[in-house]
């Protein structure tokens, strides 16, 4: 199972929880590099700024730029947006 599968299993049981669908200990726990994240134009994903095994920055939707070739508002690490209610 990839890095990415085990991440959206996150999201699954942590949809209905905001708190503790927020609440993050460390990178590696929930949250992955920016470099995995998916480059798909119009997708939007949770992203954050880490420095030392720490955030440092709030989370914040972003999004892949295609035209900057980058994602909006530099993050560092991302998960996947939980997916909206039926």
């Amino acid at each position: 199972m990839s890095e990415f599968e085990r991440s959206l299993g996150d999201i699954a049981r942590f949809a209905g929880d905001r708190e503790e669908y927020l609440k993050v200990r460390s990178p590696g726990e929930r949250w992955l590099t920016i470099d995995s994240a998916p480059k798909l134009v119009g997708r939007e994903i949770l992203g954050s700024a880490w420095s030392n095994g720490r955030m440092v920055r709030e989370p914040f939707i972003t999004f892949w730029s295609p035209t900057m070739q980058k994602f909006y508002a530099n993050p560092t690490h991302w998960v996947p947006l939980p997916l909206p209610p039926i």
